[in-house]
């Protein structure tokens, strides 16, 4: 049986290069390529203004160059987001979504740590504020509490950093997108999520959905780059959850 394509959206702040280790335990089942963000890799420059509308547009190009006679689709974060807005394709088999980001109701923070969240990135979204804070010490300190110093050497060299901390302050000010019902999806969502409220998503995928085909998987891993190792993926979900993923979507 021939191997089904996988193709990944990397979550906000990431590319394909700092997620190898992570899709690396699915290479034996399927064929594995990244759609990368605009601006967080040389290949794809940043919009002029980054929007999920702007970066859907630029995916489904990728897609479209890529041209798989089908397709699972696989969002991490933002880039469920992502997944989630691309127009139907009858070629998609279904949708991935890995500890989705979908607005900042399903963030674990507060109203007033958000909205200082929001009021950074905006003053950080000038060119010269960017562009200066970008290598500083007080970045890498801040950078290397959620990305080992190989994927942060990566940050550095490979993305737009005005577009990074617009496109951040863009998604601070998303409160919830809704969930499309036209593809069979898979939430794997974690406990150890440090970022993302594990009871949120589950709840808002379960009884928002009405119409769609849901399955939701436990994995154990962390939210953060950093954390996303060949040894903690491997660990997280066992090639029998993915026997199971794959049985559902129908592949």
């Amino acid at each position: 049986m021939p191997k089904q394509t996988l193709l990944v959206i990397p979550g906000f702040g990431m590319n394909g290069k700092m997620l190898e280790d992570v899709v690396s335990v699915f290479k034996k089942i399927c064929d594995i390529s990244f759609l990368e963000l605009p601006g967080f890799h040389p290949d794809h420059p940043a919009p002029a203004n980054p929007t999920l509308e702007s970066y859907t547009r630029n995916i489904r190009n990728q897609v479209k160059q890529i041209n798989p006679k089908s397709y699972i689709l696989s969002g991490l974060s933002m880039g469920f987001m992502i997944a989630n807005n691309l127009p139907h394709d009858p070629k998609c088999k279904g949708i991935i979504a890995i500890m989705p980001y979908l607005g900042y109701n399903t963030l674990k923070l507060s109203l007033i740590t958000l909205t200082e969240a929001r009021l950074a990135t905006r003053i950080l979204s000038f060119p010269p504020a960017a562009k200066k804070i970008w290598k500083s010490e007080f970045h890498r300190k801040i950078s290397l509490e959620t990305l080992n110093s190989e994927q942060l050497k990566i940050r550095e060299e490979k993305f737009d950093p005005v577009n990074y901390f617009r496109l951040a302050n863009y998604l601070l000010a998303i409160k919830e997108i809704k969930i499309r019902k036209d593809y069979p999806i898979v939430l794997m969502a974690s406990r150890k999520d440090e970022m993302l409220n594990y009871e949120y998503l589950i709840n808002t995928f379960k009884f928002k959905r009405e119409a769609a085909k849901l399955m939701i998987s436990d994995i154990d891993a962390g939210h953060y780059p950093k954390n996303l190792t060949k040894e903690h993926v491997k660990d997280a979900i066992s090639p029998e959850e993915i026997k199971k993923i794959y049985k559902f979507l129908g592949v």
